[in-house]
């Protein structure tokens, strides 16, 4: 380990969050403010369509019968199997 990162671990002085951001980076953190972004998972992708559709929504259907439904306005009528 290089010294750098010995200091900084051996230290215990409270910094800033400036300190803290730059020395996150120093150590190769990626660090960045929240911020509202489009996020696309990939749950459209041809392979994970064919995978719902062929094998996950089949096996869901087959447990099916030992979910218990819920229905009414609140649903908050218990249907058991």
């Amino acid at each position: 380990m290089d010294n750098k990162r010995e200091d900084l671990v051996a230290d215990a002085k409270p910094r800033s969050d400036t300190w803290a951001r730059y020395s996150l980076y120093d150590l190769v953190f990626n660090v960045h403010r929240h911020t509202k972004r489009i996020y696309n998972d990939g749950h459209e992708r041809k392979d994970v369509v064919e995978y719902r559709t062929n094998e996950f929504l089949p096996a869901m259907l087959g447990h099916q019968r030992q979910m218990t439904h819920y229905s009414g306005p609140d649903c908050n009528i218990e249907d058991t199997p």
